[in-house]
């Protein structure tokens, strides 16, 4: 819920599945956050923590043969480095924007991350937990989550044109492999 005009009269239903029970309607006069509802308390401190990982991550675009490319650290998708990591690690990660054009919806799959500074300031409210954030032209973010998912995790801008031209990378697990029942060769649907 967000405390604008353009949210008045936007209900939520929340359901309490242990319950019969239902409410019809539900006041609430505040903004709903992860931490606020209960539910990833472990996380309320990633702000404070030292970091087992530190990655920077510059995003950019530019011009290849005929084409647009988008970038992280100046390289495109598959010569983009992992975030390698390992399971339990906090991971911090820098998210800069050198790019004066475009957005970049930077979308982590796997894992939710904390927002811990924008342009060099804290957040002020240090619970702001999110898997998709908008990177907007010039700016800089930094963010942390926990490496709690093993596998390999894609990490790339949402606007999938920006994507498939190259801004994605992933974060990838010490030890993992592909499950070998898996056909690699065999494009998914």
């Amino acid at each position: 819920m967000l405390n604008t005009p353009a949210a008045d009269g936007l209900i939520i239903p929340l359901i309490n599945r242990t319950s019969k029970k239902t409410l019809d309607e539900t006041e609430y006069d505040g903004i709903f956050t992860l931490t606020g509802s209960g539910i990833a308390t472990e996380y309320a401190s990633l702000a404070s923590n030292k970091y087992d990982q530190e990655y920077k991550m510059v995003l950019s675009h530019g011009m290849k043969g005929m084409g647009m490319i988008y970038t992280i650290n100046g390289r495109t998708y598959p010569d983009i480095d992992p975030l390698d990591v390992k399971r339990g690690d906090i991971i911090k990660v820098t998210l800069e924007s050198k790019d004066m054009m475009f957005d970049h919806p930077m979308h982590l799959h796997g894992h939710f991350f904390q927002v811990l500074s924008k342009d060099g300031s804290p957040v002020e409210d240090g619970a702001i937990f999110k898997d998709t954030l908008v990177v907007k032209p010039g700016e800089k973010y930094e963010l942390a989550f926990i490496a709690n998912n093993p596998g390999e995790w894609m990490f790339h801008c949402h606007d999938l044109n920006h994507a498939s031209s190259g801004m994605m990378t992933s974060v990838l697990y010490d030890g993992y492999a592909i499950p070998s029942h898996i056909d690699q060769s065999q494009p998914s649907e």
